[in-house]
């Protein structure tokens, strides 16, 4: 148990080193990885990388940057609520996530989901209930093919946030922090999450092989893996989440 925990905390240590580096670079005016730091992607990403260190107050100035650049970022919108949401100003966490969700026509769960959870916060019950049930509706509509993996953009490649238990990707040499270089021999580098989630998804059974640099090392693994049908796990805590809102009490973990 003790080693375990001890592997954790070095794991941690070694992605906070990871964010100060490329924190230190983006203030620097430094390129990192051949990235400058002169464009709405780039205010998002440092913005990404001041909220993983704790240092919402300045992610949030960096969220804004990037949104003054290009109102339809997507992304920086739904990061600006998050960043809000952990200072607990829930009112300007609301504008984020619906300046999110009206980009997306609603059709993302997983921005109408922190939606309603601002409401929650706010004591306007009814509307979370609404929102809480959109979010449900999404992720019953789709239906869910793949490996079993969280992704997020951290410096234009894609890095595993999570791997859901009992998946194919918890059965291979995936872990959590990996970062993506390449899907089916295709380099991911500044390629949108979207598209990247897209290659990796397909058919149940058929094979898809990730070009993985797992963290800390300087070289790249290929890891073959089969796709397959995933019970969606989020939607036990989505219906949990309801419940709470349905009882006038917003949703703790």
């Amino acid at each position: 148990m003790f080693s375990q925990h001890q592997n954790n905390g070095e794991a941690l240590k070694e992605v906070q080193i990871e964010y100060e580096k490329q924190l230190f670079a983006y203030k620097s005016g430094i390129p990192w990885r051949d990235e400058a730091p002169n464009d709405a992607t780039s205010h998002e990403r440092l913005g990404y990388i001041l909220e993983k260190l704790g240092r919402q107050e300045e992610a949030i100035e960096e969220y804004k940057k990037a949104i003054t650049i290009d109102s339809n970022f997507i992304q920086a919108h739904a990061n600006l609520g998050f960043s809000y949401y952990a200072l607990k100003l829930y009112k300007e966490s609301i504008e984020s996530f619906e300046s999110a969700c009206k980009l997306t026509d609603f059709q993302n769960h997983l921005l109408v989901a922190p939606l309603a959870a601002n409401y929650a916060e706010c004591n306007d019950f009814n509307k979370a209930v609404e929102y809480q049930e959109k979010a449900i509706e999404l992720v019953s509509n789709n239906e869910f093919v793949g490996i079993g993996i969280n992704l997020s953009i951290v410096n234009g490649s894609p890095v595993i946030e999570g791997i859901l238990p009992n998946t194919p990707a918890s059965k291979s040499s995936l872990a959590t922090n990996d970062i993506i270089e390449a899907v089916d021999g295709i380099s991911t580098k500044d390629v949108p999450l979207d598209d990247v989630i897209s290659k990796i998804k397909g058919l149940a059974g058929t094979e898809v092989i990730l070009t993985v640099r797992h963290l800390g090392k300087d070289t790249c693994e290929d890891i073959i893996i089969n796709r397959d049908k995933i019970a969606n796990p989020i939607m036990a805590e989505y219906e949990k989440r309801l419940e709470s809102y349905k009882a006038h009490k917003p949703w703790r973990e």
